[in-house]
């Protein structure tokens, strides 16, 4: 396989994940059917917000350190949790004033 034909394939299967709808959308179009459409702009900040927390941990070098340091490997699952923890409750955090009111 060539370097052109290498990126060709590439550049197909990124394309067809990027397009198909996964957990992101299922829950924007679950809150704007059924909290309205303002209340899905907010999940979908808070999806977006959760992605540039994913991109800053992993420009710092977080993911590189991860995966190279056999001494990090055991903290791995549990850093995956909390992160996890950390994109879900962002949003409901700071985007969800249904409660504060």
């Amino acid at each position: 396989m060539t370097t052109s034909e290498a990126l060709l394939s590439f550049t197909a299967a990124a394309g067809l994940l990027t397009l198909t709808p996964g957990l992101d959308t299922a829950l924007v179009l679950r809150t704007a059917a059924v909290e309205g459409g303002r209340r899905a702009l907010l999940a979908g900040i808070g999806v977006c917000l959760g992605c540039l927390v994913w991109g800053l941990a992993v420009s710092v070098g977080l993911g590189g350190l991860l995966a190279v340091s056999a001494t990090h490997r055991a903290t791995l699952p549990l850093l995956e949790t909390m992160l996890g923890y950390v994109v879900v409750l962002l949003p409901l955090l700071f985007l969800d004033t249904r409660f504060l009111k």
